[in-house]
Parts: C-alpha cells; sequence; structure tokens
C-alpha cells in the first residue's frame, strides 16, 4: 500500500532541509574563512623566512670568512706596525 504525503508534510520536509543547507552552508562559510586565514599567514611566515634568509645567509657567510680570516690580519697589521721599530715577529 502507497502512502501519500499531504501538501503540508511536504512543505514541512523540505523547510527542514533548507534550515539543515542553511546551516551547512554558515558552516562551510565559516571554515573557509579560517583556512583562507591560516593561509595567508603561513604564505607571510614563508616571505618573511625568505627575506631572512636572503639578508642573514650572506652576512653570516661573510662573518665566518671574517673570523677565519682575523689571525693572518692580526699577524699583518702587527708585523707592519712592529717593522716601524725594526722588530719583527717570530
Amino acid at each position: 500500500m502507497e502512502e501519500k504525503y499531504t501538501n503540508r508534510e511536504i512543505d514541512a520536509y523540505h523547510r527542514g532541509v533548507e534550515t539543515k543547507l542553511d546551516e551547512i552552508l554558515e558552516q562551510t562559510t565559516q571554515t573557509n574563512g579560517k583556512v583562507a586565514e591560516i593561509q595567508r599567514w603561513r604564505e607571510r611566515v614563508t616571505g618573511a623566512t625568505g627575506v631572512v634568509v636572503l639578508i642573514l645567509v650572506p652576512i653570516l657567510g661573510w662573518g665566518l670568512w671574517q673570523l677565519t680570516k682575523i689571525d693572518e690580519k692580526v699577524q699583518n697589521g702587527m708585523s707592519a706596525e712592529l717593522s716601524k721599530y725594526e722588530i719583527e715577529l717570530q
């Protein structure tokens, strides 16, 4: 036996479905906003990291290179100054 639904029952069912769809749309919109915010944050961090690497790595490299040459610079400087007094380093 086939049951027939009244228009009132069908309308009530559709209103329930529409309500659920509206709730799903609202939640999806909130979630998408949060995901977009996280993506913007990640892009900023990635950009800042790139800038730091492009600036900091060469500076650190130059500093380390200078540190490896410091003994030679001290030796040359001392020899130059002491040679004025006819003193030689051994």
